[in-house]
């Protein structure tokens, strides 16, 4: 299991409390890091491009996410309904918990 650096911003910036963020710190300590790389980065802008084509629009982050996963060839474990629209118009693979 892993995580995009994006991700971990995003869940560790919404810590409540320097507890928790340092629970989500420590939680987060083992995971396999997937870089954001150039390529990611033209993956996402490519994806955003198709997607706004095709009438959706997404944050950046979640693009980036989505890209992450696609250029790394992993399934995005998610609870966010905009990764299923996303995985509708792309390779995406998603599973929702």
């Amino acid at each position: 299991m892993g995580i995009a650096p994006i991700i971990r911003l995003e869940l560790v910036s919404g810590a409540r409390s320097e507890a928790e963020r340092t629970l989500l710190l420590d939680r987060l300590k083992p995971l396999q890091w997937f870089e954001t790389t150039p390529e990611v980065w033209e993956e996402a802008s490519h994806l955003g491009f198709l997607l706004r084509r095709k009438g959706v629009t997404v944050t950046v982050p979640d693009l980036l996410i989505a890209a992450t996963c696609l250029v790394y060839r992993l399934t995005l474990i998610h609870r966010d309904r905009h990764f299923e629209m996303i995985a509708g118009h792309s390779a995406l693979k998603t599973r929702q918990v």
